[in-house]
């Protein structure tokens, strides 16, 4: 993790520790992953290379008005 990613990590995973779980908010064990693009036409047309999507922390929650 390069120094000027690993403070948003860090701070990621102190949001996610401290204040979603009050909103009831689970977290995926998926925490600083690259997801491979699906849209790489899109967000990355001229890359040759594999584009990827860096995440620090992912979440899910019960929608409250769909259930």
């Amino acid at each position: 993790m390069s120094g000027e990613t690993a403070p948003i990590a860090e701070m990621a995973n102190k949001v996610s520790k401290e204040l979603f779980e009050w909103f009831r908010w689970e977290r995926v064990p998926l925490m600083d992953q690259n997801f491979e693009c699906v849209k790489k036409d899109k967000h990355a047309p001229k890359k040759k290379q594999d584009h990827t999507h860096p995440v620090d922390v992912v979440f899910n929650y019960i929608d409250p008005y769909l259930n």
